[in-house]
């Protein structure tokens, strides 16, 4: 799939191929800082949103930042498959 900062809220449309698995429970797509480096420059980027708390199997809870991109499903041959759609994303 294809990511870019959302424009609307100053991304400078800088996109970056990341690999997804397919997980139709999922509500959330996770970022690494590694993957936030390659989306263009952040510098007064409004899309950051509040941050999350996870609690994992052992009851511990952690807060992560979130931040609204776009991602594009791409076909096999990185051609798109439909519109950019807009994400609500962690950060870890």
């Amino acid at each position: 799939m294809l990511l870019r900062l959302t424009p609307a809220y100053g991304g400078d449309g800088t996109v970056h191929g990341i690999i997804a698995m397919n997980d139709t429970g999922s509500d959330i797509l996770t970022l690494f800082n590694a993957d936030l480096a390659l989306l263009g420059n952040i510098n007064g980027y409004i899309g950051w949103r509040m941050p999350v708390s996870v609690m994992d199997a052992t009851g511990t809870i952690t807060i992560f930042p979130t931040i609204s991109v776009q991602v594009q499903l791409v076909r096999d041959d990185d051609t798109p498959w439909g519109n950019w759609i807009d994400d609500p994303s962690s950060l870890h």
